[in-house]
């Protein structure tokens, strides 16, 4: 994902701005209001910097300040979107929601982020046939999105 720069010093680059970008947002964003914590937002950018995490271990490691103030941060979304999982719109940001947890669950450490990866065992009964179509796409609202529903969970 990362490893694709062909330019030299490109990826040093891609990392300088990601630090800053990520400093950025977790120190603007220490009071719990506004769009950035809403659960869709939360959802889609957990499983972006678990993705960050993962494809740059090695800079992580080296940065051990910024590694502290990123899963910390991390954690602290993660923790926040548990406890706001979005039962509306029949479903399908519930599936955003679920996945990152997910995520956090598998790649994140300590009591509480290994609950995360039976969050949604309660769910996968509730409602779901109205949800799905037999060919594996999802009811949103009025329009039925086709994709499969794994690829939506999974992607």
């Amino acid at each position: 994902m990362f490893r694709t720069f062909g330019v030299t010093g490109a990826e040093t680059l891609a990392w300088e701005v990601f630090t800053r970008l990520a400093d950025s947002w977790i120190e603007g964003n220490r009071r719990l209001v506004g769009d950035g914590w809403h659960p869709f937002t939360l959802s889609v950018r957990i499983v972006n910097w678990l993705h960050v995490l993962c494809a740059w271990k090695e800079r992580f490691n080296a940065h051990p300040e910024f590694f502290k103030r990123f899963m910390e941060s991390l954690d602290g979304q993660a923790r926040i979107l548990s406890s706001s999982l979005e039962h509306d719109v029949r479903g399908n940001h519930l599936l955003k929601n679920l996945r990152a947890l997910l995520w956090a669950g598998t790649l994140l450490d300590g009591p509480q982020a290994k609950s995360w990866n039976t969050v949604r065992s309660p769910f996968c009964g509730r409602n779901w046939p109205s949800r799905f179509y037999p060919m594996g796409g999802i009811l949103k609202g009025r329009q039925a999105i086709i994709p499969s529903s794994s690829k939506i969970f999974w992607k």
